[in-house]
């Protein structure tokens, strides 16, 4: 759905953040009847505006990439729910990209977020590993794994008995997706063509809440030093990314998604630094962790790093 008309971006940004400010900061101040969440989502359904990166006639926008970016900008600010991120940057444009006819039907449960998407793997057809699966996940997109460059995308309708089975993967339990072996390819054509804009404004939303975390605990110098250069490197590629925008430049998108990455990760090693002994990452033998766990793009990688950027940490 096209905004409203507007004649510049300033109207448009003022008309997101209208939008927030009526379904989703106003209902969450004011404990209506209904949970704040599920009435941000259903606004959105109504207005059409769920999965703006997506093709129009798909149920994406037709917004220009600015303003997409402002889009997000603006809800991340706000903190409205990202909904299923896995699903909508990385599942969606794969089944659109490559999808059969079948497969595109599943579009309409991630846009209205009734599905929820987990990710795992597995080397040939045995041993199934999760890498993210969450509460309430409906679906799984699987990576078979045979060789460098030879693997296979696969989507499973029961997540809890294909991740459950022990030994060989039974094959009626999935159904490849696109061609066999062309899981690398598949992955970099999706990347280069649909790129997360939304990586660097929930890299800034991160930024916001660490800010307030370091105003309400005892710091250092070195954890004050860790957050002016994390600021610093926001504020660089943040401006980068709208110059890439604006020029209409967005194959170079994805250095600013590895940009956000890597930021990204910093946040969360400062964010368990000031937790210190409550914010470890996993309980290890008594006496021996004191010591903070690295943060590092195999630590709940989806909360970290970004959904089309992850590939190439284990396909290169």
């Amino acid at each position: 759905m096209k905004l409203d008309k507007a004649p510049d971006l300033e109207s448009t940004i003022q008309q997101f953040e209208d939008f927030v400010l009526k379904h989703w900061i106003k209902p969450k101040a004011q404990l209506t009847s209904g949970h704040p969440e599920t009435l941000w989502q259903q606004a959105l359904n109504n207005k059409g505006w769920s999965t703006p990166d997506w093709p129009a006639h798909l149920g994406g926008t037709n917004w220009t990439a600015i303003e997409r970016y402002h889009w997000h900008k603006v809800t991340c600010q706000a903190r409205c729910p990202p909904g299923d991120i896995l699903a909508k940057e990385l599942v969606g444009p794969l089944l659109f990209s490559f999808g059969n006819s079948q497969q595109i039907t599943y579009l309409d449960g991630i846009r209205t977020g009734t599905d929820i998407w987990g990710l795992a793997r597995s080397l040939g057809n045995h041993a199934v590993s999760p890498l993210h699966i969450s509460a309430g996940t409906t679906k799984l997109l699987l990576i078979l794994e045979q060789s460098a460059h030879q693997s296979s995308l696969a989507l499973a309708h029961q997540p809890a008995k294909v991740l459950g089975q022990p030994g060989p993967l039974i094959n009626t339990e999935f159904e490849l997706l696109g061609h066999s072996n062309q899981a690398h390819r598949m992955m970099k054509a999706v990347q280069l063509k649909y790129q997360p804009i939304a990586a660097i404004c929930r890299t800034a939303g991160a930024i916001d809440q660490l800010a307030l975390a370091i105003t309400t605990h005892s710091t250092t110098s070195q954890e004050q030093q860790v957050f002016a250069e994390i600021s610093i490197a926001q504020h660089g590629i943040e401006i980068y990314c709208q110059r890439l925008l604006a020029t209409e430049q967005t194959e170079l998108m994805p250095l600013v998604t590895r940009a956000a990455r890597k930021i990204m990760i910093k946040i969360k090693t400062l964010e368990q630094s000031l937790a210190g002994y409550y914010g470890l990452t996993a309980a290890t033998e008594p006496g021996s962790n004191e010591k903070e766990t690295p943060i590092n793009e195999f630590t709940d990688i989806f909360q970290y790093c970004e959904p089309l950027d992850l590939f190439d940490s284990f396909a290169e």
